[in-house]
């Protein structure tokens, strides 16, 4: 499910305002950082519950590119295993794995404009969104 962007502060870059979405799992850890790293800066965005509204084959094609990975970078191994799939090489068949099977994939995943993050650590935000205060480890 979606939810309705959070309407508190759009991210500038170069003067114009960036579309910013969180593809989100809320039973995971880090996509809950994730998401409460972008509240706490009063980033608006988008909340993308993938499980509950999976990618298609051309939504995944495309975030790969913006992510500059392989899709088999984008698979969790553990889940891969536990679902009992076959192992590819082939970029389509691994798109349309990810499709059939969203648990699959990777998370959270952040895009900001046409830039896109994985936000594990969350460290890796951080380039999305140079002016947000750099967060510290106690």
């Amino acid at each position: 499910m979606s939810s309705p962007p959070n309407t508190s502060n759009p991210i500038n870059n170069g003067g114009e305002a960036r579309h910013v979405r969180i593809y989100h799992n809320p039973q995971c850890a880090r996509s809950r950082e994730a998401l409460e790293y972008l509240q706490q800066h009063g980033i608006e965005h988008e909340v993308v519950e993938y499980l509950l509204n999976p990618l298609g084959v051309d939504e995944l094609r495309q975030l790969v590119r913006m992510l500059c990975i392989a899709p088999s970078s984008l698979i969790r191994v553990a889940d891969f295993k536990r679902l009992g799939l076959t192992p590819t090489n082939d970029y389509e068949k691994l798109l349309e794995l990810l499709a059939a099977h969203p648990v699959l994939m990777d998370r959270p995943i952040i895009v900001a404009g046409n830039e896109a993050r994985i936000g594990r650590p969350i460290e890796n935000l951080h380039g999305l969104f140079p002016n947000a205060p750099i967060r510290r480890k106690s």
